[in-house]
């Protein structure tokens, strides 16, 4: 399933250091493809990012607010998308993988788009929204190469590659590593020779959103 074109002309282009930043998402375990939590099965909302759908992050949601606005600010061209997988594929439950990246190529304000989308909203949304009063922008961040992949093209982050990439304790999932210039090419390079699964992880979402749909309705 192809993603969605969004309109870009509120955007501006982004010039960053060719470094990632390595960082934790939780996934679903009711997928084979480590696809973003967006049955809320780690109790912290139906995730809406990163945004295989639109090749977003942080414009359909308000969540991880600085950790976008560092990126932005230190010219950080690439994220990097890790998780200690949960799914349904037994070979690598546990493992830490890096199972997705985006090359940040566009960078847009939303922190007044959001206020407004949400300003009736009650719940966690209210409690990720108050840091943006605290904060002058609020970037959302668009790609053209947003690629995710299957457990096995996936790369494992084992306690020695963390280390050589300069982690100074063991993965969880506040990680957050930053990788040079060097080590960012050569995660690209592997990936990049491997089948993107974008496609079948926007399928896997949608299909998660139907099923929402139909016990919404069921409920009514």
């Amino acid at each position: 399933m192809p993603r969605t074109e969004i309109d870009l002309s509120l955007w501006q282009d982004f010039r960053g250091k060719d470094e990632g930043v390595l960082i934790h998402i939780n996934t679903s375990r009711e997928a084979v493809m480590p696809v973003r939590d967006a049955l809320d099965e780690f109790k912290k909302g139906q995730q809406t990012e990163p945004n295989y759908e639109t090749g977003t992050f942080g414009l359909v949601g308000p969540s991880q607010v600085q950790l976008r606005n560092s990126l932005v600010k230190n010219k950080k061209r690439y994220i990097l998308f890790g998780t200690f997988y949960e799914g349904l594929s037994e070979a690598y439950k546990g493992k830490f993988l890096l199972v997705g990246y985006m090359r940040i190529d566009k960078v847009r304000d939303v922190k007044k788009l959001h206020l407004r989308r949400w300003a009736l909203r009650t719940g966690t949304a209210d409690e990720l929204l108050s840091r943006y009063f605290e904060m002058d922008n609020c970037w959302a961040l668009y790609s053209n190469e947003m690629r995710f992949f299957s457990p096995e093209d996936s790369i494992e982050v084992t306690p020695e590659l963390a280390k050589k990439w300069g982690a100074k304790s063991k993965l969880n999932k506040q990680a957050r590593l930053s990788l040079t210039a060097d080590q960012t090419h050569a995660v690209l390079e592997q990936l990049r020779a491997k089948t993107d699964m974008t496609e079948e992880y926007i399928a896997t979402v949608r299909e998660f959103q139907e099923f929402l749909k139909e016990e919404e309705g069921e409920e009514d």
